[in-house]
């Protein structure tokens, strides 16, 4: 498997035996006919891929770096920026696609009554904002699932966000999941304030301890899903 050139003008090849068996890319300008044209039904069916050859089976692993690159390679095609993979994301949707599986759902709330917010929270991803995708197939995810989610136009505008820039992909045999994150950074927390993303009321929570001697607030916040604000406190000194 070789990926070429930029998002903007992405080539993948999938080679069997050292040969090439298939090949995706989303630069048409130098396209004429055969293989398989993908187009964007929301957007009035703009062709954005192209395809040659058979897409053989694919571990869960493959499957997963495949959707990852060909989300980015879509995301091109409208100027937009590459989302970056994170482990953690990653991590929290392959523990949902496999949860899927073994439990036999398919749901963005698990039978724990568990939300994606808390399985991200829970894979340690601190989070600003987040979005879930999800996905089953019975011959097995693989690639062309990117495809059904551009022309689902919920799936599209996740896939386009603006507002997440990570992104993490987990395959379990049939059943796939593909979670968009921004971690919380200290730096864009009063330009967020500022450009009124916040809902317009929030909870301010502190510790009975703030008003013992020798302790203050710090500038570390931590923002969940409930869009509550907790104060982290640090000792008064030179830190």
């Amino acid at each position: 498997m070789g990926f070429y050139g930029s998002y903007e003008k992405f080539l993948a090849v999938y080679y069997t035996d050292n040969k090439a068996a298939f090949l995706y890319t989303n630069d048409l300008s130098a396209y004429k006919d055969g293989g398989k044209v993908y187009t964007d039904t929301n957007n009035d069916n703009m062709r954005y891929a192209a395809s040659i050859g058979r897409l053989p089976a694919c571990d869960d692993a493959t499957a997963e770096r495949l959707i990852f690159e060909f989300t980015n390679a879509f995301r091109g095609v409208y100027g937009l920026p590459p989302l970056k993979w994170n482990d953690k994301l990653a991590a929290a949707a392959r523990s949902h696609s496999e949860d899927m599986a073994k439990r036999e759902f398919f749901s963005h709330i698990n039978p724990d009554g568990k939300s994606p917010g808390d399985r991200i929270t829970d894979a340690g991803y601190e989070w600003y904002s987040c979005a879930e995708k999800i996905a089953m197939m019975s011959s097995g995810i693989d690639a062309v699932v990117v495809d059904l989610w551009i022309n689902s136009p919920g799936h599209r505008k996740a896939m386009l966000t603006e507002t997440c820039d990570e992104l993490g992909v987990g395959v379990s045999g049939a059943y796939g999941t593909q979670n968009y994150g921004k971690a919380i950074k200290m730096s864009g927390l009063l330009q967020n304030i500022n450009d009124k993303i916040w809902p317009p009321e929030f909870i301010i929570q502190s510790s009975p301890s703030l008003k013992h001697e020798g302790w203050k607030p710090m500038f570390t916040m931590r923002i969940d899903y409930k869009t509550n604000i907790r104060l982290h406190l640090g000792k008064r000194g030179n830190h």
